[in-house]
């Protein structure tokens, strides 16, 4: 669209949004048919996945390094414990 211009954390604000639409998307297919991913198996991955874009954002939002540390250890443990 011309003349219309996202700053950085709108666009990781929209990767969020998408990401945790599709996961409901997941959740819900799985739980209609039984087909696709179980989220159990899911979850570690996506916990992980979300508190790293979480810290990017808080990153780039200028907000304190103490949320940003909080957010990389959270995706590390949701990594680690990812099976």
């Amino acid at each position: 669209m011309p003349g219309m211009e996202w700053s950085a954390t709108t666009l990781v604000d929209i990767v969020l949004c998408v990401t945790i639409a599709e996961a409901l998307a997941l959740w819900a297919y799985h739980r209609r048919t039984g087909k696709g991913i179980p989220t159990r198996d899911l979850l570690g991955n996506l916990v992980s996945g979300l508190m790293l874009m979480a810290a990017l954002r808080a990153h780039m939002a200028a907000g304190p390094w103490e949320l940003t540390a909080v957010l990389l250890a959270a995706s590390g443990i949701a990594h680690a414990t990812d099976t």
